[in-house]
């Protein structure tokens, strides 16, 4: 055994010494904490009970619906029934839909391929099956303006159906794109040897003139006014419509059971409270699912968050 060759300790070292400190602590950290941007950005409503419901006023013009479409190898098809989100074949019976369906081609573009020139004549009615378009001008000063942006369940070209001299921005795939596609050549060929579907075409144009007509350029209905101080003019009479079915959001909640014993909380809380940093850690981690919900869940509902609740054992 050999004998103990290190120096006598001559004062008390810090690591003893260090026993008899008073250790500042910090309170508990998570490094799932983000900043959460989008919470700060979105404006927020206080709602009283589980369903949200969106009162406006009554839209005599339709917003543009979705069609949906399936992709089976390198085919893809319209589901006949959403086609009638097309302002222009909702006259059309199940059977000229079917048919209608049968016409559409499959297309694919690469991303960063330009379907249609800024100008050119367009003859082409698109459904975007999978990926992203933009349309596009050119602006006063050469610099490109973005006009719209269209992905899944987006279409556009219709009136190109109906004119000969009708002229899009530039078109460009994002990314890769698949597209269902008719021309206006075809499109002629089958309304024409369609019975009946010239005079659902023509009512269908009618309807939405007649409604462009009553309503502003927001589509909703027109409140008559009179602006004038001269002359006794007859005032118009009018009244503001509301929408008959507005849409409503089914909340959803976000929710858990946060368990603390009585002797954590009682014997550990002299410096920093035990039972307010759990609930405070735990309504973090709820405020980052919310974020997560917001982004990443199609909105089909609107999210209530909860604290959920704690049991002090």
């Amino acid at each position: 055994m050999s004998a103990d060759t290190s120096e006598p300790k001559l004062s008390l070292s810090a690591k003893g010494a260090r026993n008899l400190a008073t250790a500042t602590v910090t309170v508990p950290q998570m490094v799932e904490i983000t900043p959460r941007w989008l919470h700060k950005l979105l404006p927020w409503v206080d709602v009283d009970g589980g369903v949200y419901r969106v009162n406006r006023r009554k839209r005599l013009v339709a917003r543009p619906g979705r069609v949906a479409a399936t992709l089976n190898g390198d085919k893809a098809r319209a589901d006949v029934a959403s086609l009638r989100a097309v302002p222009l074949f909702s006259g059309f019976t199940d059977a000229n839909l079917g048919d209608f369906a049968n016409q559409l081609a499959t297309e694919r573009f690469a991303g960063g391929a330009i379907i249609a020139n800024e100008g050119d004549p367009f003859r082409k009615f698109y459904i975007v099956v999978q990926g992203k378009v933009e349309l596009s001008i050119v602006g006063p000063h050469g610099d490109k303006l973005r006009q719209a942006l269209f992905a899944e369940g987006s279409y556009f070209g219709d009136d190109a159906l109906l004119s000969d001299s009708l002229r899009l921005p530039t078109v460009k795939a994002l990314t890769p794109v698949t597209l269902l596609s008719i021309d206006k050549g075809q499109f002629d060929a089958f309304a024409n040897n369609t019975q009946g579907l010239r005079d659902a075409i023509a009512r269908a144009l009618n309807e939405r003139q007649a409604a462009a007509a009553q309503s502003n350029e927001f589509g909703e209905s027109k409140i008559e006014l009179l602006a004038g101080h001269s002359g006794e003019p007859t005032l118009p009479t009018t009244f503001v419509d509301y929408d008959e079915f507005p849409r409503e959001y089914h909340l959803n909640t976000i929710q858990t059971v946060l368990h603390t014993h009585t002797r954590v909380t009682d014997l550990y809380s002299n410096k920093i409270d035990q039972l307010r940093e759990q609930i405070r850690l735990t309504v973090e981690a709820v405020k980052e699912r919310e974020e997560w919900e917001l982004i990443n869940v199609p909105i089909r509902s609107l999210t209530q968050t909860t604290s959920g609740g704690f049991h002090n054992l």
